[in-house]
């Protein structure tokens, strides 16, 4: 079994089907460095990884196993070369969906056909497989998430919860084979300087059942409450790494019910919406969806860049957004937003700096949900009409923290001398941007 985006023993659906097909299942995790040393790779990322592989190592010496773990990659190699010392007849995994890994699975079924090992994947980290939601009038991919979202309605089927207790005997070995450590951050060049969640298996179910018990009724309604911390899941981080299984968060939400839950459903469908984008576009993570936005202008200005990434631009709730991230590698999805919006549409810079910048700093950092959600901010979306919209920081601070206390709670000189003046003349700055926009687009398109 081997073992990525699915850091977790319970509902994981191809090691269900590999311990109930087989009497010996060996367990593997591979450490790429092609995703481990990439320039996006931030410690806080990196920890909750290297934390969730040390639960799970844990859990397998538990059960009489163990989660073999080989370094460097590329995975096809150390894969070949496990097959070969274990004497597999078959690998199991769940797929992921970036353009990374779809070329890694095709590279891995290459070599394990070549070996004569029997490959079986599965779907598991989204509700419904991204090449499952298709126009049926043409075929093609939806653009927009609310078509989306309607035919997204009809496939989505979640099923019992797969069970693997009756089967973990399977894991038990007699030897165990060469592993290496669980790395630390530093082996990586990487020092963690932030206070990021519990990791693991036990710890994500704990946090759903807290959200579920405490927030989840409230979410229609308060989601947006930046000054509640328990306003959202939080469960971001859980379901990237797959250390929570997504259909266990729509089961509770069916259990549940009410406005609560069903707001929270719509936002799993948008996780699954922005990856079927990233499957049907693989080059959003580095140029503009709409092809006409390419030619949207820029300016390069490091005093601006470096104001925004230490959150002294005099923007009380774009720079407590910044400084909740560079402090725990977690931003509220709200001021994700102001905060994007604030970079490209105030300060003029370039999304794609602001994008690489948060998969630096997030515990959460997921390619498809934050280029997409980069994109949708930016207005470089398959919607460009509907990003017209500019966020104001000081309209959306009186919005939803109006007595300032997450502003207060992230900036402990707010109220003093010490705090910045704005660096920029937000009314301004914003019609700049759009003049800029409607120049490389043309004017406001009817739908």
């Amino acid at each position: 079994m081997w073992f990525r985006r699915d850091l977790r023993l319970q509902d994981n659906t191809a090691l269900f089907q590999a311990l109930r097909q087989n009497e010996r299942v060996f367990g593997v995790f591979i450490l790429d460095d092609a995703i481990l040393k990439a320039r996006d790779m931030g410690a806080a990322r990196a920890a909750f990884l290297f934390r969730s592989l040390a639960v799970l190592s844990a859990e397998f010496d538990k059960l009489g196993g163990q989660l073999i773990l080989r370094r460097g990659g590329p995975p096809e190699r150390e894969l070949r070369a496990l097959a070969a010392e274990t004497g597999a007849s078959a690998l199991f995994f769940n797929t992921d969906y970036t353009p990374y890994s779809t070329e890694c699975d095709e590279r891995v079924t290459a070599a394990m056909d070549a070996l004569g090992v029997d490959v079986n994947a599965f779907d598991d980290a989204l509700l419904v497989p991204p090449q499952g939601v298709v126009d049926p009038r043409d075929g093609r991919p939806f653009q927009t998430f609310t078509p989306f979202k309607r035919v997204w309605e009809t496939q989505e089927r979640v099923g019992k919860r797969l069970d693997t207790k009756p089967f973990t005997a399977h894991f038990k070995t007699e030897a165990r084979l060469p592993s290496v450590p669980v790395p630390a951050v530093e082996d990586y060049g990487l020092t963690l300087t932030q206070n990021i969640f519990p990791a693991g298996e036990a710890a994500g179910q704990e946090s759903l059942s807290g959200f579920v018990a405490g927030g989840l009724d409230r979410y229609a309604d308060n989601r947006d409450n930046t000054a509640d911390g328990g306003s959202t899941s939080v469960l971001s981080v859980h379901l990237k790494f797959g250390t929570l299984s997504v259909r266990d968060c729509w089961r509770e939400a069916v259990r549940l019910g009410g406005r609560g839950a069903a707001k929270w459903q719509d936002e799993l469908a948008w996780r699954d919406f922005f990856n079927t984008l990233l499957w049907h576009h693989p080059s959003m993570l580095k140029k503009a969806i709409q092809p006409a936005l390419a030619a949207l202008r820029f300016d390069q200005n490091d005093e601006y860049w470096e104001s925004w990434k230490t959150g002294t631009t005099g923007y009380p709730y774009v720079d407590a957004g910044m400084r909740q991230m560079l402090a725990t590698g977690w931003m509220h999805n709200r001021t994700r937003q102001v905060v994007a919006s604030f970079l490209v549409k105030d300060l003029l810079l370039d999304w794609r700096l602001g994008a690489e910048f948060y998969m630096q700093e997030l515990v959460d950092g997921d390619w498809a949900a934050n280029y997409g959600g980069w994109q949708w901010t930016a207005g470089t979306a398959p919607d460009p009409n509907g990003n017209y919209r500019v966020f104001n920081p000081v309209a959306q601070q009186r919005r939803y923290d109006p007595n300032l206390t997450y502003c207060r709670r992230w900036i402990p000189e707010l109220d003093t001398r010490d705090y910045p003046r704005p660096i920029v003349d937000h009314a301004s700055a914003s019609a700049e941007f759009i003049r800029r926009f409607q120049k490389a687009y043309g004017p406001r398109r009817e739908r």
